[in-house]
Order: structure tokens, then sequence, then C-alpha cells
């Protein structure tokens, strides 16, 4: 994040010089369309960072964003003012976040949300995605060693730190097992309080009318028994994870063949 950041007092820097601006009255200036772009894509993926966490901030990026995202005509191709004000909001912004790193920026990861009883199918999965990249850095799993709770530590509270102090993904593995464990139920609601993003996998047996509680059962879901979509569904999955994690893409032939392995153990579990 602190890249970004970075990148951002660039874009900041560049908008006040002449090459991609021009002076005109009232502290304004004028924008040709492609640095416009590219500073609102600064700009959005910002907003989308403090979004679960700094509500005031994410209020005031929106608003900037707003303001600079007006075209206006006049000047031959479309071009943009910039308020000064926004600017200087905008430069106040990152400067406090790069100042106040450790407290401000949240660690994503992902959290698989599952009933320890599906144990047979959460290990696959999570290997599968150890695969793609992620790490105990960035992934969180109870039942599987190295990547869940850490021995001593009380779970109630590991669990409510992990909520608080990092920016989730939730990976909700659903079945009836899920909806009889308290812990699980639990970590729904957590999920819908702070308005984490979620994807839902739904183990064999376990159809889209048994959803419950806070999880739409409108948004799309991977069911692991259907044999037709599954692969396609993973690849959306993996696509969705690297670009969350801001992992390097992994190989083609490697990832279908960590994908099929995947698909073939479910099968085998599907038949015992």
């Amino acid at each position: 994040m602190k890249q970004e950041l970075e990148k951002m007092m660039e874009y900041i820097n560049s908008s006040r010089k002449s090459t991609n601006a021009i002076q005109i009255p009232v502290q304004r200036k004028i924008y040709n369309q492609q640095f416009t772009k590219d500073f609102l894509t600064q700009i959005s993926n910002l907003t989308e960072h403090v979004r679960n966490f700094n509500l005031d901030m994410y209020d005031n990026l929106k608003l900037i964003h707003a303001n600079i995202s007006k075209p206006v005509s006049g000047y031959g191709a479309p071009v943009y003012i910039f308020d000064q004000y926004c600017l200087g909001g905008l430069e106040a912004i990152v400067e406090n976040m790069l100042s106040n790193l450790d407290k401000t920026i949240r660690h994503r990861k992902i959290f698989i949300s599952h009933s320890s009883e599906d144990v047979n199918y959460v290990a696959p999965f999570t290997d599968l995605l150890i695969n793609i990249g992620a790490s105990k850095d960035n992934l969180f799993c109870s039942s599987i060693e190295g990547f869940g709770i850490p021995l001593g530590r009380d779970i109630i509270d590991f669990l409510r730190d992990e909520f608080i102090n990092n920016e989730l993904l939730v990976i909700f593995i659903l079945s009836k097992n899920y909806y009889k464990s308290a812990f699980c139920l639990n970590e729904m609601g957590a999920a819908w309080g702070f308005k984490y993003d979620y994807q839902s996998i739904l183990l064999p047996k376990f159809d889209l009318k048994n959803i419950k509680g806070s999880i739409y059962p409108s948004k799309l879901a991977l069911k692991l028994d259907d044999s037709q979509n599954i692969s396609y569904k993973l690849n959306d999955l993996k696509e969705i994870i690297i670009q969350y994690l801001s992992l390097e893409p992994i190989e083609q032939n490697n990832w279908e063949r960590c994908r099929d392995k995947f698909i073939l153990t479910v099968k085998k579990q599907i038949l015992n």
C-alpha cells in the first residue's frame, strides 16, 4: 500500500505541472482526458481500499472523485477541471495515510469460514489457494495447521482481532454442518457487520435454497457438485483472489493441474 500512496503523490505533483494542465481563473486547471483517466483510477483504488475502515476518509475521497470526474466542453477535446481544494484535500489524506501507515492501512487477508466437520473439503481447497500463491500471512483457516489460531490464544479474542485488524475477503464454505455451528454463524454475522466482501462455496448436497442468514442466495456461488461449471467458477475465483491479494499470476498449465486435482479430490469425497 505504501507504493500505491507514493504513486498517488506522484499524480498529485504531476497535476501541478503545465504539461498536464493549463491554469485558468479561480485556482482551477483543465486536464487532458488520458491524464484524468489514470488519476481517477488511482483515486478509485484508494477509495475502495479505505472503504471498510475509515468512513470519513471514504466519503471525502468519493467527493473528490465526483468533483474531478465531470468533463467540461468548450476546449475542443474532452477536458476536466480540478478545483485546487480537491487536490489539496487529496494530498492531505495521502500524507496522513503515509504518516500513519501502520494505523490506517489494514492487511488484506482471505478468511475461510467453515465447519470443522467439513475439513475433508476445506483442506484440499486451502491447498489450492496456497498453490495460487496465498500464504499464512494472507490466509486464515482455523482447521489447517499453520493457518489457524496460534497455540495459547483465546479463540474468540483471536477471531475478533482478525476481523478488526485486517481487511478480509471471506470465503464461506456452506453446508448443513455450517449452519449447525454457533462459531460459523458468528463469523457470518461479523462479516456482515464489517461489510466485508465474500464468496460462497456450496458443498455437495447443499443448494442455494438452503442458504440463510446474511448471505444473499441471489449472489452467484460456486457449487462443488456442479460438474458442468466448477472449472469455470474456480477460474473466476482464482482471478478474484489473485487480484485481491495482489499475487503474481500462476502459470496456466500449473493452475489447470492444481485445479483439476482439487476437482478430482472433490469427486472422490462425493463418492465416499
